[in-house]
């Protein structure tokens, strides 16, 4: 059995904690039990490259990543190499086709206009290939909204901690059994984690976004 955090923050992101760097992520995710981790930041793959390359544990999984912001919300893509070429949705999509990418909806449901995915995920969900159910930055409620169309769908599911700064990684994980690949395909994957201690991290993000401090 795997556990994999797959969604986490580098210092690479203006809103993650300066802390959050290669060294410290992957000694966190160790210690936590994670087998894997993608980590990831808005819009660019060079935080998630550095860990990457930072990581000399064969046993260890680092899936380079990126959350993409596009004119509908953020999208997750697995497995890529370099910053695609659009940030539109539908370009998007197409490119993560191109390239043999993993393509997860990220906290669709989140209450907050700016994080919210305002399009039809039933619209795109031959184009996807999962639903993120469980972000420990997010309320319960609506991880589980997230769940519900998942399962709708038939879309499998991915989980992560969101982290911005270290003690969050690995609050929230996706459990498989073979390949992180092999397992979305079957849409063999379970959640876990918790999301009711959202509110220290999401606090912290915004005292550091509101006074442009180092934390």
């Amino acid at each position: 059995m795997m556990r994999y955090d797959l969604h986490l923050h580098t210092n690479i992101s203006r809103c993650a904690s300066m802390r959050m760097t290669p060294e410290t992520i992957l000694k966190i995710a160790k210690r936590k039990g994670l087998d894997g981790i993608a980590p990831l930041d808005h819009n660019t793959i060079k935080g998630s490259l550095r860990v990457a390359k930072s990581n000399k544990d064969k046993d260890f999984e680092v899936i380079t990543a990126n959350e993409v912001k596009t004119q509908y919300g953020d999208v997750i893509i697995y497995y890529i190499n370099e910053d695609p070429p659009s940030n539109d949705l539908f370009e998007l999509l197409d490119f993560a086709k191109e390239i043999d990418a993993v393509v997860s909806i990220a906290h669709p449901f989140r209450f907050m206009p700016h994080l919210h995915f305002n399009y039809p995920i039933r619209k795109i969900a031959n184009k996807i290939h999962a639903v993120e159910c469980l972000n420990s930055r997010t309320l319960p409620f609506e991880n589980k909204k997230a769940v519900r169309i998942a399962d709708e769908l038939n879309l499998a599911k991915t989980a992560g901690s969101d982290a911005h700064f270290p003690f969050e990684i690995g609050r929230g994980y996706a459990v498989f059994y073979d390949d992180f690949r092999t397992a979305v395909k079957k849409r063999k994957i379970s959640v876990g984690g918790n999301s009711l201690a959202y509110l220290p991290g999401n606090f912290l993000t915004f005292i550091k976004r509101r006074l442009q401090i180092q934390i």
